[in-house]
């Protein structure tokens, strides 16, 4: 399900979910600075969410950090403590953008625009 930009959609069976990104901070290990970006992406008729975890450098690097597979059931708990505890770490916060309504290739543009995207393409690649 990997791509240039992490995430793939095909609009059949594998659909947007949520993204969470996070406003950008420093540390001693990234001094130049750094943001999170959790991404998911729901595939049907399983019922299942893929989560990654991936960490932006400023000089555009990008990491994924962690990947799993949880059910839809489960998916929101466990985003929360990840969110939560990256948060409480870092002492950053998280937009929310939520594409789970996203069915075809034009409602996700659209939403994608809405929430200041270039294009349809998440900008972690």
């Amino acid at each position: 399900m990997s791509e240039p930009g992490i995430l793939s959609f095909d609009f059949r069976h594998v659909f947007p979910h949520k993204t969470w990104i996070s406003n950008w901070s420093n540390d001693t290990q990234h001094p130049d600075g750094f943001q999170y970006k959790l991404m998911s992406a729901r595939r049907e008729p399983e019922n299942v969410i893929a989560f990654l975890i991936v960490l932006q450098k400023r000089s555009d690097d990008k990491e994924v950090l962690h990947s799993s597979e949880i059910p839809s059931a489960r998916f929101d708990r466990v985003a929360a403590i990840f969110l939560d505890g990256l948060a409480k770490e870092h002492g950053i916060d998280f937009e929310e953008q939520d594409f789970s309504a996203c069915r075809d290739l034009i409602t996700f543009d659209a939403a994608a625009f809405r929430f200041g995207w270039k294009s349809a393409e998440p900008d972690v690649g």
